[in-house]
């Protein structure tokens, strides 16, 4: 259980991180880039691509774990300070994230490009998430 950060901050956290991923693969950004080279590996159509609300609602389920993990690890840590969480955040998503998506490139031939869109998306919403919950705390 969170004894520094309460359930409120860690929820906030969440939803910024579900909007930085919302925003990420939307087509202003890297949506278009990303989505063409995932149809380019897998075979698939655009039409194959079209979202639905359970994907939207996983997601959101997804960032509040991500966001609840990252304040046990900061109080674990015993991080208050905007250069320790951004530390923190490096750390974590270097050993963890990617690390891990890394292998799908080795193994599953992911596209680099979906690769570095995928990681880059993850490493800023790590550091959003610790940002914010030293700024809460």
């Amino acid at each position: 259980m969170l004894e520094h950060y309460s359930l409120i901050a860690v929820v906030i956290a969440a939803l910024i991180s579900y909007f930085i991923g919302f925003i990420w693969y939307s087509p202003a950004l890297f949506g278009k880039t990303w989505g063409e080279a995932f149809v380019a590996k897998e075979g698939i159509t655009k039409e194959d691509m079209k979202p639905s609300p359970e994907l939207f609602i996983g997601a959101l389920v997804l960032a509040g774990i991500m966001a609840y993990g990252l304040a046990l690890l900061m109080e674990l840590g015993q991080v208050h300070t905007f250069g320790n969480a951004i530390w923190l955040s490096f750390v974590a998503w270097l050993a963890l994230v990617a690390t891990t998506h890394f292998s799908g490139v080795i193994w599953a031939r992911k596209p680099l490009t979906m690769y570095f869109v995928d990681v880059s998306c993850v490493l800023a919403q790590i550091v959003l998430i610790t940002l914010f919950l030293t700024w809460w705390g």
